[in-house]
């Protein structure tokens, strides 16, 4: 047995190695390595799905936002006038009740001067002339 029995039997060995070793180990590393590839590119897939569906929430929700913040300013806006408007119904309406204030106590007044002006020239001077022709001196 020489040299090339020696070599043929490594060579035995080692193929027999191979077969159980791919048997034993390099399949199921192997099957395991795929399924994780399998699993990671799923996982990509989902991931840019993911991205895509929050992309278009995200455009949805921008879009909500927009048209509520145009309606609350519309709102503001319409609650403003309406309280412009208020104002100005007060306040001329505050102007009309002052007015009529005025004008009343401006009536009130013209009447008391009336009164006035006829007492001092008219009433107490009758009465003095009736006075004096009822008690002659």
């Amino acid at each position: 047995m020489g040299i090339t029995h020696w070599i043929v039997a490594q060579g035995a060995a080692f193929l027999l190695l191979m077969v159980i070793l791919n048997k034993i180990l390099y399949k199921p590393v192997l099957s395991n390595i795929r399924r994780r590839d399998a699993d990671i590119d799923d996982k990509h897939d989902q991931a840019a799905l993911l991205r895509k569906k929050a992309s278009a929430l995200k455009a949805k929700y921008d879009k909500e936002l927009e048209e509520s913040n145009a309606s609350a300013k519309a709102v503001y806006v319409k609650i403003i006038d309406k309280s412009h408007e208020e104002a100005l119904f007060m306040r001329e309406k505050a102007k009309k009740e002052v007015d009529d204030l005025l004008n009343k106590k401006r009536i009130e007044l013209d009447k008391k001067l009336e009164i006035g002006f006829l007492t001092k020239y008219i009433i107490i001077p009758v009465k003095i002339i009736k006075s004096i022709t009822l008690h002659p001196i």
